[in-house]
């Protein structure tokens, strides 16, 4: 099987990558949350948020 490679540019890119990672190690394909979590990714990169913290 030949899994599309996907970069994640903001600052969750790291953990965002792991998280699938992690998804697919226990067989699920994961791509409609890969696709999903790739816009998330898009928007917190657009936004420039720069930490890994929620705000109150």
């Amino acid at each position: 099987m030949c899994e599309k490679t996907i970069s994640f540019e903001s600052i969750l890119g790291e953990l965002i990558a792991g998280y699938i990672e992690e998804k697919r190690a226990v067989g699920y394909k994961y791509t409609k949350g890969t696709s999903l979590l790739k816009n998330f990714d898009t928007f917190i990169a657009k936004k420039h948020l720069r930490e890994k913290k929620l705000p109150k």
